[in-house]
């Protein structure tokens, strides 16, 4: 996988900005020395909700998306106007809503785990937090107050999203 810094495009760019042939908008620095230092100034004090991130090295695809945006900078056709990356992340998003719409419900309930559950039908607590922990997140939820509290209400706990809920279907089959 070609990183962004040994690019020749991104070299260029840099070339171009440190010769001062390169004009760039007027840019303001923030004290933020990581990403995750700004993802968690973002979701605490100003209340946005962020795509969960897994950390670790940046997708080929994004990697892609950087260097033809570069390469753009210096492109005959569209040297004024580098290709966006949020219309390309725009169109990504707009391709998988369509892929899910066209999903049966069954097919998206197949790729859930099922809700832990004991011997009596309520949720089995610790096993779920175990499962939280290997698909990947964090206990507590941002909606739980502490660890303790957290896979206790369904009502409040995030993580319940990524179960299939067995008796909610079994509840609506009954209703009808």
């Amino acid at each position: 996988m070609s990183l962004i810094g040994q690019n020749k495009w991104f070299k260029k760019y840099k070339e171009e900005v440190k010769s001062g042939k390169l004009d760039l908008p007027a840019l303001e620095f923030s004290p933020f020395s990581t990403t995750n230092n700004l993802r968690t100034h973002l979701r605490d004090q100003h209340d946005c909700k962020l795509e969960e991130s897994k950390g670790g090295r940046n997708a080929h695809k994004t990697i892609n998306l950087g260097i033809q945006w570069y390469k753009g900078l210096f492109s005959e056709q569209d040297a004024h106007r580098p290709v966006a990356l949020e219309d390309e992340h725009e169109a990504v998003q707009q391709q998988i809503i369509s892929n899910l719409q066209t999903q049966s419900k069954s097919d998206l309930s197949a790729a859930l785990p099922s809700l832990p559950r004991k011997k009596d039908g309520t949720v089995h607590i610790s096993n779920m937090r175990k499962k939280v922990k290997e698909l990947g997140h964090i206990i507590p939820c941002n909606k739980c107050p502490s660890a303790k509290d957290c896979c206790k209400d369904q009502n409040t706990c995030e993580h319940f999203r990524h179960f299939e809920n067995d008796l909610e279907e079994d509840e609506d089959e009954d209703e009808e």
